[in-house]
């Protein structure tokens, strides 16, 4: 895949690929998908184990 394009680029050719109906395309463009959403829920999880850890801490 090529890393130098922008993310929505890539984006759209996973999700091209993805529909493609060739198997180790789709395969493939699923696989990166997957890694991106995964990447997406972490970092939201992130920011919200932060934002729960400041929201309990004691006032001073």
């Amino acid at each position: 895949m090529a890393n130098h394009l922008p993310p929505t680029v890539r984006l759209v050719m996973d999700l091209e690929g993805a529909a493609s109906g060739d198997p180790a395309r789709v395969k493939a463009s699923l696989s990166r998908l997957l890694q991106r959403l995964t990447g997406v829920y972490e970092e939201i999880a992130q920011v919200v184990n932060e934002n729960w850890e400041k929201r309990n801490e004691p006032s001073p």
